[in-house]
C-alpha cells in the first residue's frame, strides 16, 4: 500500500490484513505494481520508481522517470512510465531498473494498461481549432482537449 504522506510502503498480510513491513521509498509514492519478482513504485514527488524485491522486501533501487511521472506498467519485459509535463514514456528494464528508452509522444501520457501483447497509452492532447461552415450559413468549431488512446 503506497503510504503518499510519509513516503513509504506498507507490506500487508493478504490473508490476515496484518501490516507485515513498511518500506520507506521516494517522495510521495501513490502507485504500486508487480511484475512476477519485484514491486515497483511510482513516487511523483521526484519522478521515480523503487524496485523493491518481493521476498526480502529490500529496496534494489530508485530510477529517474520523466518529468510529471503519472502511471506505470509492465509489459512483461520492461517498465512503462507515464511522463506527463514532458509528453513522454520512459522505458525501464524490469530486471534491473536502467535506462531502455524514452518514447516521445503527440500528447500527454496518463494512463498506460498492457493486455498481455501490446501496452495501451491514453494521452490527452491539445489539437488546433477546426472549423466547419456549411453552405446554409450554420457552422460549429472544434476546438480544445482530445483524448486518443493508441497501441504500442
Amino acid at each position: 500500500v503506497a503510504n503518499r504522506g510519509d513516503d513509504t510502503v506498507s507490506v500487508i498480510k493478504a490473508s490476515t490484513g496484518a501490516l507485515l513491513k513498511t518500506i520507506t521509498v521516494g517522495d510521495a509514492p501513490t502507485k504500486v505494481l508487480f511484475d512476477g519478482a519485484s514491486v515497483w513504485v511510482l513516487n511523483t514527488g521526484h519522478d521515480t520508481v523503487t524496485q523493491i524485491d518481493s521476498s526480502s522486501h529490500i529496496v534494489m533501487g530508485t530510477f529517474a522517470g520523466g518529468n510529471g511521472t503519472v502511471d506505470i506498467s509492465f509489459d512483461g519485459y520492461n517498465l512503462w512510465i507515464a511522463n506527463q509535463d514532458d509528453d513522454t514514456i520512459t522505458l525501464l528494464r524490469g530486471t534491473d531498473g536502467s535506462p531502455v528508452n524514452v518514447l516521445d509522444l503527440p500528447g500527454s501520457p496518463r494512463l498506460l494498461q498492457f493486455d498481455g501483447q501490446d501496452t495501451w497509452v491514453a494521452t490527452l492532447e491539445t489539437q488546433p481549432d477546426f472549423s466547419y461552415e456549411p453552405h446554409s450559413g450554420n457552422g460549429y468549431v472544434i476546438s480544445g482537449e482530445r483524448w486518443f488512446l493508441t497501441r504500442y
